[in-house]
């Protein structure tokens, strides 16, 4: 889906390299999160997606007993979860793997 929209006074240049439009919202590059999986899914460290605030960028995780270190590869704003994709999955299985709770 893509939408369309103007914005006053705002320059193609100035927009060249945005990705997200947030209002006073605070970033997170990197964060630590409570790791919650759906029965079907399994998270190792490695590359993933994660999706928040209307945004998905890529991801690599280091896991250990529920949580990860969460290293984003572009800020996203910061919400209550995350949602976590596996992309590469082969075709007809999940890749929803489960959220990320970030932790305050």
């Amino acid at each position: 889906m893509r939408i369309g929209f103007s914005l006053r006074n705002a320059k193609e240049e100035d927009m060249k390299d945005a990705y997200s439009l947030v209002k006073n919202a605070p970033l997170l590059k990197e964060f630590e999160a409570e790791v919650v999986t759906y029965p079907w899914a399994q998270v190792q460290e490695g590359n993933y997606h994660v999706v928040g605030g209307g945004v998905a960028v890529t991801s690599t995780l280091k896991v250990g007993g529920g949580t990860a270190q969460v290293s984003l590869s572009s800020p996203l704003p910061k919400v209550e979860r995350y949602l976590l994709l596996n992309v590469n999955v082969k075709q007809g299985k999940p890749r929803v793997l489960g959220y990320l709770k970030p932790k305050s």
